[in-house]
């Protein structure tokens, strides 16, 4: 699949996610990079789960730091992650749930010229990967907190 910027969507992007991450239910996350050609996205990152059935908060935030830190890291990407949390505001009790969370990191830090490619080529990948739960248009650091993704998320 292709958009308006004419970048495509690397047929790996969606078998990663439909095979590994969202049936196998093995990653805990994606990261996506507009390739080195500037012609098509492609897989760059995953990362295994590393917590167990019912992880504690510290250790779904510990995980969650990681995946931050990388993305900090990278530049702009997109991304697919497994977000666990516990509810408690649904009155149906507490109970763990977990949502597929879509992110665009593109940091309002960046010239111009390096946000354009993702922010006209996203819409492309997203639609390319079925059940998606929630979506998080990240541009700066604390838009990408624990704490802030986890509001965005209930």
């Amino acid at each position: 699949m292709s958009n308006s910027s004419g970048i495509k969507v690397n047929s790996e992007c969606v078998s990663t996610f439909n095979d590994d991450f969202k049936l196998g239910k093995k990653l805990r996350w994606i990261v996506y990079k507009i390739a080195d050609n500037k012609k098509e996205i492609v897989v760059e990152e995953t990362k295994e789960k590393a917590t167990k059935e019912k992880p504690t908060k510290e250790e779904l935030e510990d995980e969650w730091k990681v995946f931050r830190d990388f993305l900090l890291s990278a530049g702009p990407r997109y991304a697919v992650y497994d977000f666990s949390y516990k509810d408690t505001k649904t009155g149906y009790g507490e109970g763990w749930k977990s949502k597929i969370v879509f992110v665009t990191w593109i940091p309002d830090t960046l010239p111009p010229l390096h946000k354009m490619p993702y922010s006209a080529s996203k819409e492309a990948l997203k639609n390319s990967l079925q059940g998606l739960g929630a979506y998080i248009q990240a541009n700066s650091d604390d838009q990408i907190e624990y704490s802030q993704v986890l509001q965005d998320v209930l």
